[in-house]
């Protein structure tokens, strides 16, 4: 497989367990702030870019698969062999509940540099953007764009009404940001309303025992990102640029990460327990962690597995420059949920053209991205959502 370079980094975590940065009377490390590493023990990995050879072979799969609308349904096409879907709707939400986003996308990495030769994690896109494309440079950065972001908002705006979606991409996806999005939003949400958390990027790992760790788990996984969010020191007062530099004053890694004990403990006293994850990373089945009552938590490999590209940002194909998009998020949320491909893909009432019902469920979505691309990476679905979720009930 043609790959970007993986880079392996050793972090250990340094323990946050009194003063400042611990919360009151806990001991624990304050959530609400990126944790400071050391040089030991975080697998930091890039995504894997998949050549248009496979790419082809890939979409080949997908056109062998169920039909795409009712009327081409018969008894002679081939069907998923097995299903997270039901086939029947879970509850509705009640009158008046309104449905919310938090929607993340990092490709371009801010401070990250486009190779991987030079800098901490390859940015999730191609080396050169070419000279003869109208109105683009030949630097990458200037095309270096998410896309998975921009499709799960389209999706979840165009498709499913949704009430509201924060959607942060690329720079603008700073722990701080993403931290304040999880806060306004929480602090609207009711028991009746619904909340989508997306997140596409790259992904790390860790041994466990090294100090910030509240859940007993053998390894913790991280969404990576850079900060560029200013930062006063609260012990000596001195202003730092970013969380980067006060780090790296320190002698710490100048790398964020939000850990999956974070997400899960900003996530604890949510008011409404109608809650769908979805991350697109490297080891993101480790986010099984988030996995509770009336949630589902949607992740695009396991927790010892890399996850791949469906396409890298500026990449062309001769007359269309495209944005960064996960294997995954291609598949579960550009085709199955927004196109709707995924529509009726469940094993109940096989080769009954009426479960072609026109709503596509999370549950269909996933287990039609699963069946695509499981050559190359197994996602995984914790679901404790009663039946099938359709985010358009209303």
């Amino acid at each position: 497989m043609k790959k970007t370079a993986i880079i392996a980094l050793s972090f250990a975590f340094l323990a946050v367990a009194a003063g400042a940065g611990a919360k009151k009377g806990t001991g624990m490390a304050d959530f609400s702030k990126p944790l400071p590493v050391s040089n030991k023990n975080v697998e930091l990995e890039a995504k894997k870019a998949l050549s248009k050879k496979e790419i082809k072979e890939i979409e080949d799969m997908e056109a062998m698969g169920k039909p795409d609308n009712l009327a081409a349904a018969s008894k002679d096409k081939p069907v998923a062999s097995s299903s997270a879907a039901t086939g029947i709707l879970g509850v509705d939400l009640a009158p008046g509940a309104r449905k919310y986003a938090i929607v993340i996308g990092l490709a371009n990495y801010p401070g990250v540099s486009t190779t991987a030769d030079d800098a901490l994690l390859p940015d999730l896109c191609v080396q050169q953007v070419p000279d003869n494309v109208p109105d683009y440079g030949d630097e990458v950065k200037d095309n270096c764009k998410d896309g998975d972001s921009v499709n799960m908002e389209a999706a979840l705006l165009g498709k499913y009404n949704f009430d509201r979606v924060v959607r942060l991409s690329d720079s603008e996806a700073t722990f701080d940001n993403i931290y304040e999005a999880v806060q306004e939003i929480k602090g609207n949400l009711t028991q009746d309303d619904e909340l989508v958390f997306f997140f596409s990027g790259h992904g790390v790992t860790s041994a466990d025992g090294t100090g910030i760790v509240v859940y007993d788990q053998k390894y913790d996984e991280a969404a990576f990102m850079d900060t560029d969010t200013p930062y006063t020191d609260p012990e000596t007062g001195e202003i730092y640029a970013n969380y980067a530099e006060y780090y790296a004053a320190a002698g710490y890694d100048p790398s964020a990460y939000i850990w999956n004990s974070q997400i899960k403990d900003w996530f604890a006293d949510s008011k409404t327990s109608r809650i769908v994850f979805v991350f697109d990373t490297c080891h993101a089945g480790g986010m099984s962690v988030l996995a509770g009552s009336g949630r589902e938590v949607v992740m695009s490999a396991q927790e010892n597995q890399s996850a791949n590209t469906f396409y890298l940002g500026g990449e062309s194909n001769g007359d269309y420059i495209h944005d960064s998009e996960g294997l995954f998020t291609h598949y579960f949320v550009l085709r199955g949920l927004d196109d709707g491909r995924a529509d009726g893909y469940n094993a109940l009432k096989k080769n009954d053209p009426a479960k072609y019902d026109g709503r596509v469920v999370v549950e269909e979505a996933f287990q039609y991205a699963k069946e695509i691309i499981s050559s190359y990476q197994t996602p995984v679905l914790s679901d404790q959502f009663t039946n099938d979720l359709y985010l358009d009930f209303q």
